[in-house]
């Protein structure tokens, strides 16, 4: 699904706009657990997320870009 995707997104705006026009988070904010509330929040690069945690919502540096990106938008198709 996300190659057909894509493939949709390149053809609208060109293959090297690609990244530019499907936003997708560059670090994520990362936890060894979700049932304890003293859990330490972490965030990371998507690609360095260590073994013994799971990523939990997007990082500092993607919240910002979103925010730059809608700030400047007039549509939005959001999932997840």
């Amino acid at each position: 699904v996300l190659d057909a995707i894509y493939a949709a997104a390149a053809e609208k705006v060109g293959e090297d706009s690609v990244d530019e026009f499907i936003l997708l988070p560059t670090d994520v904010a990362v936890a060894s657990s979700t049932d304890d509330a003293n859990v330490v929040r972490v965030v990371v690069s998507r690609n360095t997320i260590p073994e013994d945690m799971m990523a939990l919502d997007i990082g500092d540096e993607s919240i910002e870009a979103i925010v730059a990106v809608l700030d400047r938008t007039k549509t939005v198709v959001w999932n997840g």
